[in-house]
């Protein structure tokens, strides 16, 4: 597995629709501990509708977070700022180290690995992985009038301070 093989030292650089598996979330906790410096580019799935956000996510953002800051070795978790764009962050990539990537639809959560007939390619090319790296600081750097399109999940939340509030109610509605 290659959330397990990426080093000390290293970086891993996701972009990740939908996570939250449990043993994805222990790999990249695990990963922080050992010393790989992990960004991850998610989207805060609170969307233009009336939903609560992503629960899996959430959860995952939490021992991550933990991890990260036990760490201190400059990992960090960004969000969409989806009025920025209008839009929201689909993509479903990871790089690991500077060599290996993987790309495809599948999202890392327990549905999406183990019950969806998803399909996701495994690279090793460093001049492939580069170019996707070259695109996450892109994205990481991105503005929209002059502020980050995929600000820190702190900045996120202080901007939108009822994002993880759970609407039970809905919530509810739609277990029925």
């Amino acid at each position: 597995d290659w959330i397990n093989s990426t080093a000390r030292g290293e970086e891993l650089r996701v972009w990740m629709f939908q996570f939250g598996d449990e043993e994805v979330v222990e790999a990249l906790v695990n990963a922080v501990r050992r010393g790989v410096k992990l960004r991850m580019i998610s989207d805060p799935l609170a969307g233009p509708v009336k939903q609560p956000p992503f629960l899996p996510n959430l959860a995952g953002f939490a021992p991550i977070q933990d991890a990260m800051t036990a760490a201190g070795n400059g990992g960090a978790i960004h969000l969409l700022e989806r009025a920025a764009l209008g839009t929201y962050m689909h993509s479903k990539v990871a790089v690991f180290g500077n060599a290996r990537f993987t790309m495809g639809s599948t999202n890392w959560t327990h549905v999406g690995m183990r019950r969806n007939a998803e399909l996701s390619i495994w690279v090793e090319s460093e001049a492939l992985a580069k170019r996707l790296v070259d695109r996450f600081e892109a994205d990481l750097k991105a503005e929209s009038s002059g502020k980050p399109v995929f600000p820190t999940i702190e900045a996120y939340r202080a901007a939108h301070p009822t994002y993880g509030q759970v609407d039970r109610q809905f919530l509810d509605r739609v277990a029925r």
